[in-house]
Parts: C-alpha cells; structure tokens; sequence
C-alpha cells in the first residue's frame, strides 16, 4: 500500500478524481481527495497539509480551472517542498506544452490524458513500480560531475544514482548558466543497477564563464551539483617525449584541448592530438621550441617556412614571434579537427634536406 494524495480544481476535476480514488482503493491504496476525505468539523486546510506530508505519491491533474487554481498551485507547492513522488497528469485538451507549465511541473515525469481507463491503467502501473521498490526509496540520491571544472572543447560528464528503479520513469537533466539561463536539458532511463550517466560537449561560442548548475530530478527527487566553467583558455603546457628526453610546449587551442605531442622523427614532425569542438572553428598558438623541431633551408642555414596538415590537409599559418630559442606559430583550426601535425627539416637533432 502507498498513500496518495490526488489535487484537482473542484470546477472540472472532481469527477475524475472520484473516479481515480475510487479505482486506486479496489488495490489497497489508501487515496485522499479532499472531496470525500475531509470530515465534518475537520479543519479543511490542515487535513490537507496533513495528508501531504504523510502521502508517498502526489498526483496532480493539468486541467484548464487546475492551472488557474490558487489551491493547487499552493498543493504543488508543498509537495516539491517535501520533495514528494510527483506525477502530473496533463488534460491533452490543455493548449499548454509540457515546458509552458508553471512550477516547473514539465521537469516531472507525467503523462497526457484523454481517456479516463488509460489514465488509470498508467497511473496504477506506475504506482506498483514504486510500491516494489518502497523501501530502496528510503536509499540516497546522488549526482556529481566527472571533474570540477571544464574549458572550451572539453565533455561534460555527469553521473549519479537513483534511489531504486521505478518502469518507465526517466531522470530528467538540466543544466542552468550563471545566468540562471536553462542551457540544456535531457531525459534519461537510468541502469539497472540505478546509475545514469549524461554527457556532452561545451561550446565557447554560445557558453558564458561561470559556476553552472547541474540538476536531475526522479520521481520527485531533485539533487543538485556545479561545475565551474571558462570560455578563456589560458597558455597550456603540453610535454613532447623524445629518445628519453621531454620537451615542454607551451600552446593554447581556442576551440578544444589538446591531448598529447608524438614526435615523428622519420618525417622530422610533431603530432598534436586534439578534441575540438564541432560546431566552431578556433585558432591554436603554439611556441615551438627550436631544440625539438625547426626548418631551415639547405645552404644557406636561413630559417625556413613549417608545413601544417590538419588531417592531413594543408593549412596556412602566420609566424607571430621569432626569437633564437623559439618560433611561435598562430594557425587557425577547423571544428571537429583531431590532429594537427606540424613538420619542419628537423627534430631533436635528426635532419633532412628541404631543396
């Protein structure tokens, strides 16, 4: 048995939430409506409050008169506030959307009606998923990113458990901007062993720097995580290895991050693998140092131009600064792009002849 409390508008929900609390009790459910379940004498405002915080399951009917409704909307209220199994149940003669209804009620996992006995079959369907795993409800929700803070280019992973496993009923995801603007929002069926996992990619072109909020609600659960963001990369240090000696580049990608340096000396070049963003092109500066890969021209020892692929396409680049230790190169870099492999007459002391 669980205990529900249905909401309704007396205007044009009583009969269905008759008829639901009478459906419901044939399998033992104990069901309030305020209707039929508030006595002569009782003080009507706290028998309601009463039987909110002791109800398991909040169920809600989305009619027209219910979104009007000072005294559902005060219901809803209070059942978010004790942080109740929350099921809308929305009229499908409502001209409102799921994500146009107020409180927030779309981030819940509901279900649109027109017919009364598919109401009830779903409700009742519902309910004994969530009367099977009653006492792992009484188990913590969690909800944590992979890392604290993320750049430009970098996967967003967020993971986390649901207290038990209720059919049908879906982690809804949303990530909020230091704005307080919803960004994303995504809805999940988590494992069978009650974890969720949700990832995806930042963009610097449409993301603020910030502390961005993560929030996942179950079956009316909500936990809370951040995670702190920035749209500006600072100059990053990436570590070549060559015949047992490093090299530090120091290097900044504006539209990703960059992995690792491979050093090829049969093609006296170096290898950067990177993640980029898809969607936006971005420029990498790079300070090469010249005791790991430089150019020259034959005879006359003069510096000479690098070779860019980028996937193994050509591109130009500009040399911006010119010193006897380093050469730092300014080369713009395509959405998506994976490699970027910069080829000069020489690393670490293996040459060949460029004519």
């Amino acid at each position: 048995m669980v205990r529900i409390f249905i909401s309704y508008s007396e205007d044009d929900g009583k009969i269905l939430a008759k008829e639901l609390r009478g459906y419901l009790r044939k399998f033992d459910h104990e069901v309030f409506v305020a209707r039929h379940d508030i006595q002569g004498g009782e003080i009507w405002k706290q028998k309601i409050i009463d039987s909110l915080r002791t109800c398991d399951i909040f169920i809600v009917l989305l009619t027209s008169a219910a979104l009007k409704s000072g005294f559902v909307s005060m219901e809803i209220t209070m059942a978010k506030d004790l942080n109740k199994i929350i099921i809308p149940c929305k009229d499908d003669l409502l001209e409102k959307s799921w994500g146009e209804l107020p409180l927030d009620l779309g981030d819940y996992q509901g279900m649109d009606f027109h017919d009364e006995d598919e109401l009830k079959r779903r409700l009742l369907n519902q309910i004994e998923g969530i009367l099977k795993n009653k006492v792992g409800f009484e188990a913590t929700m969690t909800l944590k990113t992979e890392k604290k803070s993320y750049a430009i280019g970098e996967t967003i992973k967020v993971v986390g458990t649901v207290p038990a496993i209720i059919e049908e009923v879906p982690v809804v995801l949303q990530v909020f901007d230091p704005r307080n603007w919803r960004y994303a929002e995504e809805q999940l069926l988590p494992y069978t062993d009650r974890t969720f996992v949700f990832e995806f990619l930042i963009e610097g072109m449409i993301w603020t720097s910030g502390t961005y909020n993560v929030r996942a609600t179950y079956a009316g659960r909500t936990v809370n995580t951040t995670f702190e963001f920035t749209k500006e990369i600072p100059p990053e240090v990436v570590r070549a290895t060559f015949s047992g000696n490093s090299v530090d580049i120091h290097a900044k990608l504006s539209n990703g991050v960059m992995n690792n340096v491979e050093v090829d000396p049969d093609f006296t070049s170096i290898i950067i693998c990177t993640t980029t963003s898809r969607t936006h092109q971005g420029e990498l500066t790079i300070t090469l140092p010249r005791n790991l890969i430089d150019t020259k021209c034959v005879g006359s020892g003069n510096d000479d131009e690098f070779i860019i692929l980028i996937d193994g396409e050509e591109e130009t680049y500009k040399e911006t600064e010119t010193t006897s230790t380093h050469r730092t190169l300014l080369i713009q870099v395509p959405s998506g792009a994976k490699e970027i492999e910069i080829i000069g007459t020489q690393v670490t002391g293996v040459g060949t002849n460029r004519s």
